[in-house]
């Protein structure tokens, strides 16, 4: 079922996550010995069914809510505590060239 609903997802390679889901249910937070926050994920016992495929809490990426709802749009926050991971989120970030086109209403 699951292989059916998800093989050509472009976070599946070779029939596994590459993102690292689905997580692991935690009653508490905890930092990994990466300095990763793993997030509580309760298990609820709650299941959505849709095209065969079974989803529960352990496949919801984590969210802020007041992010989410300043701005309308999902953004993705995680807290890391060691050097390395903020190299990385920078690194990462300044990949990406970022450019805007300023114009007047006249110009349009």
């Amino acid at each position: 079922m699951w292989e059916r609903a998800f093989s050509k997802s472009p976070c599946i390679k070779d029939g596994y996550y590459t993102k690292y889901y689905p997580k692991i249910f935690n009653n508490t937070k905890v930092i990994n010995d990466s300095g990763y926050l793993s997030c509580r994920r309760y298990d609820t016992r709650v299941v959505i069914e849709k095209k065969e495929v079974h989803m529960d809490n352990r496949n919801v990426v984590s969210y802020n809510t007041y992010l989410l709802m300043s701005y309308q749009e999902h953004v993705n926050v995680e807290y890391c505590n060691k050097s390395n991971g903020i190299k990385y989120l920078f690194k990462y970030v300044n990949k990406v060239e970022v450019s805007k086109e300023v114009f007047n209403e006249e110009d349009a």
